[in-house]
Order: C-alpha cells, then sequence, then structure tokens
C-alpha cells in the first residue's frame, strides 16, 4: 500500500503500481489535480488499485497500513517544524518497517 502525498501529476505513483502488481496505490492532492493523475491511472490500466483522498495534506486523515509514502517535490516548502509535524503524521501512518522517499 503506496501513499503518494502531494500526488501531483500521479506518476510515481502510477509507474510503481505498474511495475508492482500487489501495489494499491492512494494519491492525496487538491481535487483538481487529482483528475490528471486519475487520468494517468486509467491509461495505465491500473485505476482499480488507485484511489484518491482529495484536499490538503496537513488537514486530511491518510489511514494506516502504508508500506511506502512518497513525498516528492514537498517538503521544501515548509518550515522544519511543519515538516516535522507533517512527518510525525506520515510516520502514524506506516506500517512496521514502512518507507517514506522524500525528493
Amino acid at each position: 500500500k503506496v501513499l503518494d502525498i502531494a500526488a501531483g501529476h500521479g506518476l510515481f505513483g502510477v509507474e510503481i503500481a505498474k511495475r508492482c502488481p500487489q501495489a494499491d496505490i492512494v494519491a492525496l492532492d487538491w481535487p483538481n489535480v487529482l483528475t490528471v493523475a486519475q487520468g494517468l491511472a486509467q491509461q495505465a490500466g491500473i485505476q482499480a488499485r488507485y484511489r484518491t483522498i482529495a484536499g490538503d495534506a496537513f488537514q486530511q486523515d491518510f489511514g494506516t497500513g502504508y508500506d511506502l509514502v512518497l513525498l516528492t517535490n514537498f517538503l521544501h516548502h515548509f518550515s522544519v517544524a511543519t515538516c516535522e509535524t507533517l512527518l510525525r503524521k506520515v510516520h502514524r501512518a506506516l506500517t512496521p518497517g514502512g518507507r517514506v522517499i522524500t525528493l
């Protein structure tokens, strides 16, 4: 189970799903942005394993049970304190041994 925070175009999550048939992707971003990601998921044929959470990453409930969380091109926009708060929230969403990838 993969959480793609600030998914944008969704390409990172879509590519993971294409290469890992067992992966379920959850993309989080603003509603208008997620329409692009959903379109890419449909084009890639992985829409059955691609769901979305619309809204603000700092406010939305992610749920739990994620093996991987993607934080791409995101953290540098915020203060250290804000990032620490978000990363604690991300940590709570991970399975034991889960990983976070930041770019």
